[in-house]
């Protein structure tokens, strides 16, 4: 469990990344230099285990993934070149909650993985079985990352990123998912 403080500086994070994207900004140094830098330590909570190692593993994360769901939750490159060669339309194959490459890969912080299969033509404004889009789970993953007491800095910069890749994609911060809740207004209801 993330304490206050914890809870506070993944707030931090997350509003300071978002915030640099939406502002137009090119350049990751802001959140080096800004908000995301003020703690190298954020919360390292959760008793120590990797929970985005473990989910990986898991059996929501594999039922129903194909190998290219793998490739893009694991920023295995070449995998991904291999299926998307294979098989063009794979770069949207859904797993059993829905999920695509897209959102998996964004999810993990797997910049690389995202720009090829945005490239190779991904749709950034896909939904999953609840809603959400790839933009959604980068949101999401950052403040897992966050949480688990990853780099602060290095993170930040990935998730920055990857927000802007699907941002410059066509992907909405407004998109909401079947709760009615949208990327921005998660950023914006965890400033609190």
């Amino acid at each position: 469990m993330v304490d206050s403080k914890g809870k506070t500086m993944v707030r931090m994070i997350i509003v300071g990344v978002v915030m640099v994207v939406l502002s137009g900004c090119d350049h990751v140094e802001v959140i080096q230099k800004g908000v995301v830098d003020s703690s190298n330590k954020v919360a390292t909570a959760l008793s120590g285990k990797n929970v985005r190692e473990s989910w990986k593993s898991s059996s929501v994360a594999l039922n129903g993934a194909h190998p290219i769901h793998i490739a893009a939750m694991n920023n295995d490159l070449e995998g991904l070149k291999k299926e998307i060669k294979n098989s063009p339309s794979s770069v949207n194959a859904q797993n059993a909650v829905k999920s695509t490459p897209l959102h998996l890969a964004a999810m993990f912080g797997n910049g690389d993985a995202v720009k090829l299969l945005l490239k190779s033509g991904a749709t950034p404004s896909s939904r999953d079985a609840q809603g959400f889009t790839p933009l959604f789970q980068a949101v999401n993953g950052l403040a897992g990352a966050t949480a688990e007491g990853s780099d602060d800095a290095k993170t930040g910069g990935v998730y920055y990123r990857i927000f802007k890749q699907l941002t410059d994609a066509g992907a909405s911060w407004n998109v909401t998912n079947e709760n009615g809740a949208s990327p921005l207004a998660y950023v914006l209801e965890n400033l609190n």
